[in-house]
């Protein structure tokens, strides 16, 4: 059983109607009733803040908190409305509404709004049906939601929001018709003076030229003309994205650029649209920096030197821009680059020469006088066309080469003190010459000798004892000459004696395997003739030609198997034996 004023067992459960409605009275009554004398009980009460704003300007009529009464007064009649609790503060009323399950509807609060009454409407809908009775009391006086249904303080607010404003727009005129004179007095004083353009070269020099002379609306924020900071900055984002340092650039960023350098003019930076707008009103061609940038970067992109990148307002520098400076620039720099070039290739030349042969020699006197048997100097000869040039170069570049490798009395030496480098190089040349003609013998020589023990012990492995007899005989498929000396001769000469040597050899074993058969053939007829003849019949008939053998003995003719067998036919076969 619950205990008396203990909340936990949902003292304020709603109990519904046989219908399903929400009960009218019992619970909601009893949390209302709750509420209205837990207020009345303890006089105090957090408010919610209330202030008003507009744009930047706030007014503050109350920051919320806890605020104590000096009396309460629950369910009495004011005028048309019976609010919850009146809560009362010296001779000032506060009307207190308590949300259970419905809010304030739009006539009450409209009655309030016409005695012109503070009101506050606290909600407790959402309590949890557990809650403690402590925890009750702290949700309706101080945590539960709460908002103000009408606070006549706000006109008050109202009033000094008005001011405000009238006094920033009063402000607002008198700072659009300053800015608008200084406007007008910085184009006069910007289209007087003749302010040269210093990066302007620079950029006419990349072909760039167009793209700086551009006099957009707004140049009068600057206090330089339109050409130097529109090259600055134009040379400044080529440089960075040539040398890896930058890949895009914005309109924020060319002006934050602008800024550091200090040519925005006082006064003009940070101008918001509204107040450019103002100036703009009476027909003044006004722009504020960033328009003014924005408006030169739109032409860049109309002229296909950069092109946006995303939407986020980025750009690039197009490709054909950047390899069109490119060009420009090694086309400048091209002279210089081929000088230095070739001075590195003559020092390279002259590098080992003896000072007594420098002597006398200017390498800038050699570059201005015409080469020998040309038209141009090496000065001259820079300027010229690519082809033209690396022929040039070519042949001087050559000349090292040609004294190392090939040196020749009549190499073309450019009019370089190389003539004493050259005889020395032609005489070594005889030298190495003469030791290689030396060594080709030698190695000659060797090679023969190598040859001739070759096919040598080749004879000598293949013919055994008659190996030397053979190597030194004349032969006549080496055209009379012995395998030795054909093979000392020349490698072809090896190749020959070699090949004859293996034939000779696969006769050797050809005739061997013949001789084989034939005396196993022999022994065989001679087996089969002992059947027919004894002692000296068996020789006289093996060595006796025989007309069915074409006057070949027995012996002669049985040269292999077949010859034996033919034999025993036509000589043996149905023979008488005799003794």
């Amino acid at each position: 059983m619950a205990r008396k004023g203990d909340l936990k067992d949902h003292h304020f459960a709603h109990k519904g109607s046989p219908d399903g409605s929400p009960c009218r009275t019992g619970p909601e009554t009893a949390l209302h009733k709750f509420a209205k004398e837990v207020l009345a009980d303890r006089l105090e009460l957090v408010l919610p803040a209330y202030g008003l704003t507009d744009g930047e300007e706030e007014w503050i009529g109350y920051a919320g908190g806890v605020y104590a009464f000096d009396a309460a007064v629950l369910e009495s009649r004011l005028g048309e409305i019976i609010p919850d609790v009146i809560v009362r503060k010296g001779d000032r009323d506060l009307l207190v509404e308590f949300r259970v399950t419905h809010e304030c509807g739009p006539e009450k609060i409209a009655r309030i709004k016409a005695m012109d009454i503070a009101t506050i409407e606290v909600d407790l809908s959402e309590l949890p049906r557990d809650i403690s009775r402590q925890g009750l009391e702290e949700a309706i006086l101080k945590i539960a939601p709460r908002d103000w249904l009408h606070n006549p303080k706000l006109r008050n607010g109202e009033a000094y929001l008005n001011e405000r404003r009238l006094e920033r727009q009063r402000v607002f005129r008198e700072r659009a018709a300053t800015l608008r004179r200084d406007y007008a007095k910085a184009c006069a004083e910007m289209q007087d003076d003749d302010i040269p353009c210093r990066a302007h070269d620079e950029a006419a020099a990349d072909g760039l030229g167009r793209a700086v002379e551009i006099e957009v609306p707004g140049f009068g924020c600057f206090l330089v003309p339109p050409c130097e900071w529109q090259a600055t900055m134009l040379m400044e984002t080529i440089e960075a994205v040539l040398a890896g340092k930058m890949r895009f650039m914005t309109t924020q960023g060319l002006l934050g650029r602008i800024e550091r350098k200090g040519w925005v003019r006082k006064g003009f930076s940070g101008i918001a649209d509204t107040l450019a707008a103002a100036v703009r009103a009476e027909g003044t061609q006004f722009a504020t920096p960033l328009e003014a940038v924005s408006t030169w970067v739109s032409v860049l992109s109309e002229l296909s030197i950069v092109e946006s990148w995303d939407f986020k307002g980025r750009w690039i520098l197009t490709q054909g821009t950047l390899q069109s400076i490119q060009e420009l620039r090694h086309r400048r720099a091209r002279p210089n680059l081929r000088m230095d070039e070739i001075q590195k290739d003559v020092k390279s030349v002259l590098s080992d020469l003896p000072e007594e042969e420098l002597a006398g020699f200017s390498l800038d006197r050699w570059a201005e006088e015409p080469l020998p048997g040309r038209e141009y100097s090496i000065t001259e000869a820079v300027h010229l066309d690519g082809p033209e040039f690396d022929r040039i170069r070519t042949e001087l570049t050559n000349i090292d080469r040609a004294i190392r490798f090939s040196p020749k009395i009549n190499i073309d030496l450019m009019g370089l003190p190389l003539a004493g480098k050259l005889a020395r190089r032609l005489e070594e040349k005889r030298r190495e010459e003469e030791a290689r003609e030396v060594e080709r013998q030698e190695n000659a020589r060797r090679d023969a000798d190598a040859r001739g023990a070759w096919i040598i012990s080749d004879a000598q492995i293949g013919l055994g004892i008659e190996g030397n007899a053979w190597t030194d005989a004349p032969n006549e498929g080496l055209g009379g000459r012995s395998p030795v000396d054909a093979a000392r001769e020349s490698a072809a000469g090896l190749v020959e004696a070699t090949k004859i040597l293996d034939a000779l050899l696969r006769q050797r074993e050809t005739d061997a395997r013949k001789t084989q058969v034939a005396e196993k053939a022999r022994e065989e007829l001679r087996r089969k003739a002992a059947k027919v003849h004894q002692g000296q019949y068996l020789d006289l008939y093996l060595n006796t030609g025989q007309p069915t053998l074409g006057g070949k003995s027995p012996s002669v003719y049985s040269v292999d198997e077949a010859t034996m067998r033919k034999c025993v036919e036509l000589t043996l076969v149905g023979g008488k034996r005799r003794r």
